[in-house]
């Protein structure tokens, strides 16, 4: 899935709040999902999503008060038997 944060997402978007967050925002309006969680992992509706470490390092920069722009990026279903959380 697609993703595009918009500067309207980053304008609204909550620093350290997982389901207000610019990346959530972003990924609420792609989807039409209201259910969405940002973390490791993103969740949506009971689904999760990989997300890449350049967006990890992007929320990081935004949650800090460092300067982000918008950004496109993929989100890709999770993987059990691949992906893991430690």
């Amino acid at each position: 899935m697609l993703v595009k944060i918009t500067q309207e997402d980053i304008d609204q978007g909550d620093k350290y709040n997982p389901g207000w967050c610019p990346v959530a925002l972003a990924v609420k309006r792609t989807t039409g999902n209201k259910d969405v969680s940002v973390g490791f992992w993103v969740h949506v509706d009971g689904t999760i999503y990989r997300l890449a470490n350049r967006i990890s390092d992007w929320i990081y920069r935004f949650d800090q008060g460092g300067t982000v722009r918008p950004i496109t990026f993929r989100l890709t279903r999770r993987d059990p038997l691949r992906d893991s959380d430690g």
